[in-house]
């Protein structure tokens, strides 16, 4: 849980912004200029424990969070009893905005508070515990959101540099048990990710030069 300072988006207004009366400008020139203005990307996440959820309940959700921008509501089935989704209650996840709190923790408590009032109202009462709780500092979701989230992909050039070995080594390789399936083959090869020939490395009893033949043997068999 994040709890550094973080200067708030452009256009995204602080706690105690608006004034009774007064305008914008007004409230702003009335703040302490020494008051940090720190604002947390929530989301909170329940079980509903039903089964009968609708479509539209995400939507009744976001109604109920009006002003609390921005906000997103995620809705998924977890496996029944009998591992069938038909039979499994509805997972709910709410992410919002929380900027009337001093501290992660703060911020924690009353996202929890606001998200169940916004379930309630939707019809979605939810008495149980909370399924999981993110707080972020603004900054810092920033920082995530700037992060590059697709995984680095090598191909069979790629991974003859990696491994330090020729192609027809490569080729001989890939037969092992153990090494990764491709996660892709497009019409120049197939293609991995990085993590998944990382795991392989660590676990792979690399010999040096040629495969000996009884090795040969055992895999192509």
């Amino acid at each position: 849980m994040t709890t550094t300072d973080a200067g708030a988006p452009t256009g995204v207004p602080a706690a105690g912004a608006h004034a009774p009366g007064g305008t914008d400008s007004q409230a702003d020139s009335q703040q302490d200029p020494q008051a940090p203005r720190t604002g947390w990307a929530v989301t909170v996440e329940f079980d509903t424990g039903r089964t009968d959820v609708d479509d539209d309940a995400g939507g009744r959700v976001l109604d109920a969070l009006a002003g609390r921008s921005p906000g997103a509501v995620s809705t998924q089935r977890r496996p029944g009893p009998d591992g069938s989704p038909d039979t499994g209650t509805t997972v709910v996840g709410v992410t919002f905005d929380v900027t009337d709190a001093g501290t992660a923790d703060a911020a924690g408590a009353a996202a929890v508070s606001i998200a169940r009032d916004a379930l309630a109202a939707a019809g979605l009462p939810v008495a149980g515990d909370v399924l999981e709780l993110s707080v972020l500092t603004w900054a810092e979701q920033e920082r995530r959101l700037d992060e590059p989230n697709f995984p680095d992909l090598l191909g069979f050039a790629e991974i003859v540099d990696l491994f330090g070995i020729s192609k027809q080594r490569l080729t001989t390789l890939r037969k092992r048990p153990g090494f990764p399936e491709p996660i892709a083959v497009l019409r120049a090869g197939p293609i991995w990710t990085a993590p998944s020939l990382a795991r392989f490395l660590e676990t792979w009893n690399r010999q040096p030069g040629r495969p000996r033949s009884s090795e040969t043997a055992a895999v192509a068999s």
